[in-house]
């Protein structure tokens, strides 16, 4: 797998992750691999003030990690693709993490499984169909059979992809039963790393709004630069400069990394009603917690407004068009 993997990542037109250059940062070389996601057996949990990331795939899990890293202190966050369950566990002094706008979620997560080089599944054994339109239409018939529990891997998912039944609210549920191999043998491939989760047939959205409301510092998605504010107004107890929204100056001062995996571009909008109601139908869930999520969101945004008196969210997520349908 790795040999596949450092093959794929090296294809006419593509960049090697390792030299990848970060567009819009002060360019220097960010390999992911360094810093989306810690080793627990080799990271301190004894010290103070852990914060554990809970790593919703697909939600800018990456850049939120580079971008706290100096206000959260050397080697305090602690990043896994675990359950909110493991926080207790590790004995993490707070929990971190990303939400995001349920439909582009699901649309991102089947770009990164069939368009991007770091995933660990290789080209050559992805079973991922080749449209969008047939991935989400899949795992919609397979809900409404009620075919969707059950323990699986990336590597023995049908569509070796993530599994888009409503992820944001199924890891604020599940009871970290997960597996964690270092080497698991695929076809005669070892993969350096096995996640292995169980799918309960219903989800508990109360269970995983309260999960929510308990983090000590979320974020979302569709409002990066503001999410980074409030965080770090919350480690740290200042307002950074770029935070003002009403100063374009100050707001372009913003120096944030962007973490696509290389995955190739994708939109919403090139796809047709039938398809977004595919995404609908398995994301039911994830609209409830999106949505408890904005309004505590923009509630803890403006109450950081009052504090410093600056604006740090210049528009109402309630009116975006995009997110209507879920706000």
């Amino acid at each position: 797998v790795e040999a596949a993997v450092e093959a794929e990542a090296a294809e006419p037109g593509g960049v090697h992750l390792l030299q990848k250059l970060v567009a819009g940062t002060s360019h220097k070389p960010v390999d992911p691999f360094e810093y989306c996601w810690d080793d627990e057996e080799t990271f301190d949990f004894n010290q103070e003030g852990v914060i554990y990331l809970m790593h919703i795939p697909k939600t800018a899990a990456c850049s939120l990690k580079y971008d706290l890293m100096s206000a959260a202190g050397a080697g305090k966050i602690f990043s896994q693709e675990s359950c909110y369950s493991f926080g207790e566990r590790c004995h993490a002094s707070a929990v971190l993490t990303m939400l995001r706008n349920p439909r582009s979620h699901v649309l991102s997560q089947y770009y990164q499984c069939s368009t991007s080089v770091d995933w660990p599944v290789p080209k050559s054994m992805r079973t991922v169909p080749e449209r969008f339109d047939d991935y989400v239409h899949g795992w919609a018939k397979w809900r409404e059979a009620g075919n969707v529990s059950g323990t699986q891997s990336y590597w023995t998912d049908p569509f070796t992809c993530y599994r888009p039944i409503s992820l944001q609210a199924h890891r604020y549920t599940c009871q970290d039963e997960l597996v964690v191999s270092k080497f698991v043998n695929v076809t005669q491939a070892v993969s350096n790393v096995m996640a292995i989760y169980e799918y309960p047939k219903f989800l508990n959205v109360t269970q995983a709004v309260s999960n929510m409301m308990a983090t000590e510092y979320l974020g979302i998605d569709e409002a990066y630069q503001e999410s980074i504010c409030l965080l770090r107004t919350k480690l740290t107890g200042a307002l950074p400069a770029y935070c003002d929204c009403s100063n374009a100056t100050a707001w372009g001062l913003f120096d944030g990394i962007q973490e696509d995996h290389d995955s190739q571009p994708h939109s919403l909008s090139d796809y047709s009603e039938a398809v977004i109601a595919d995404i609908d139908a398995i994301t039911f869930a994830d609209r409830e917690l999106y949505r408890a999520a904005v309004e505590r969101f923009q509630g803890e945004v403006r109450d950081v407004e009052k504090r410093f008196g600056t604006n740090i969210l210049c528009r109402d997520l309630t009116s975006d068009p995009t997110l209507k349908y879920v706000l």
